[in-house]
């Protein structure tokens, strides 16, 4: 990818033999397919967590996510280790504006890591909002984020059910 920049040409759209003779490499095979194969891979997982699809099958934990993201591939989540390893590698490097992969590939990354920011944003506060001494007058704080918690993407039925019990609790007072 640093490549494509100073020669302006799309590595990662060259075919094999074109890779091997613009950098002098025999060896070089499967770059355009792998490449293709990470695309793929992420805006999957990026369907599969909009569409809530059902677990081990997609990220839709935080756990799970952040696996993907470091390079692992979670239990049940059925893709190609090498492939999560190899999207967490070239989501490190720089954008690249000469290549269509990397401009591609750029946002589907981007979109993964904000919403699994936006998951430890959302859990931080409910835990917070749960440490406290809820008086009547969080009824409404607590219902807020109970929706918020339900509307997102992410599968935390335990932290789901924390917050009902405390609603049911102070409703009951």
């Amino acid at each position: 990818l640093s490549i494509s920049d100073k020669v302006e040409v799309d590595m990662l759209g060259l075919s094999d033999a074109h890779l091997q003779a613009a950098l002098g490499v025999k060896e070089i095979s499967g770059v355009q397919s792998t490449a293709e194969e990470i695309l793929r891979t992420i805006h999957t997982q990026k369907e599969l967590i909009e569409g809530e699809e059902e677990l081990p099958k997609s990220l839709r934990t935080k756990s799970s996510l952040s696996s993907f993201l470091s390079g692992s591939t979670p239990a049940g989540v059925e893709v190609d280790p090498r492939i999560v390893a190899a999207a967490a590698a070239l989501s490190r490097t720089k954008a690249c504006r000469c290549s269509r992969w990397r401009c591609e590939f750029g946002p589907v990354w981007d979109w993964l890591v904000q919403t699994r920011a936006r998951w430890d944003d959302l859990e931080g506060r409910v835990k917070a909002a749960l440490a406290k001494r809820c008086t009547i007058s969080d009824l409404q704080e607590l219902g807020d984020l109970l929706q918020e918690l339900r509307a997102s993407c992410v599968v935390n039925e335990e932290l789901k059910a924390e917050l009902a019990q405390r609603i049911q609790f102070i409703v009951g007072l």
